[in-house]
């Protein structure tokens, strides 16, 4: 895979803290996917440029840059200029298909997920944001939906579902919510 390419699956990360925690989204307590099938085809560590659009019609707003390093156990974290972690938060990615991951991103007491997808060695992280997810079929699937305070809006659990990872994989079949793009800086 061409380093332009594998450089850009690390932009997800820090966005996916920063929508979790401002939007409604689907959710875990437990992690959905475990350590054997993390993946990392790209290197560590890696800056990108973030930017973000609400709908796929807007145009991109500039969100600043970041870096990303993963350890050996392909968890990764965002850092500032001394390497030192800007957060407690860990994202992990898991293949779905050509170019195409979940990610899983821990906030401690809970788990996050968002899709992944490369594109002409650019990433953009679609949000599966819970007000746009269709809650029928989630329901019917075993998933839980609520109404938070802190943040406010929804959230839709996957603590009951029988199989989350087809679920997510079905959510993420055409995914809903706030998209950010990563651009690698060089």
């Amino acid at each position: 895979m061409p380093q332009k390419r594998r450089l850009a699956h690390w932009l997800i990360l820090p966005t996916v803290i920063l929508l979790t925690i401002l939007a409604g989204c689907v959710q875990s307590k437990d992690p959905v996917f475990g350590p054997d099938s993390r993946v990392l085809p790209f290197p560590s560590p890696a800056k990108f440029e973030a930017y973000e659009r609400t709908r796929p019609t807007d145009p991109w707003t500039p969100r600043g840059r970041t870096t990303l390093i993963a350890d050996q156990s392909l968890v990764v974290r965002e850092v500032d200029d001394a390497g030192e972690s800007r957060s407690t938060s860990t994202y992990t990615f898991h293949r779905l298909g050509p170019q195409r991951f979940i990610a899983q991103a821990s906030f401690g007491a809970y788990y996050g997920y968002g899709l992944l997808e490369i594109r002409e060695g650019e990433a953009i992280l679609f949000m599966l944001n819970c007000e746009r997810v269709d809650q029928q079929a989630f329901g019917a699937a075993g998933g839980t939906v609520d109404s938070g305070q802190l943040p406010p809006g929804q959230r839709c659990s996957l603590d009951n579902v029988s199989d989350p990872v087809k679920l997510l994989s079905s959510i993420a079949a055409h995914p809903v919510g706030v998209e950010q793009k990563y651009v690698p800086v060089r």
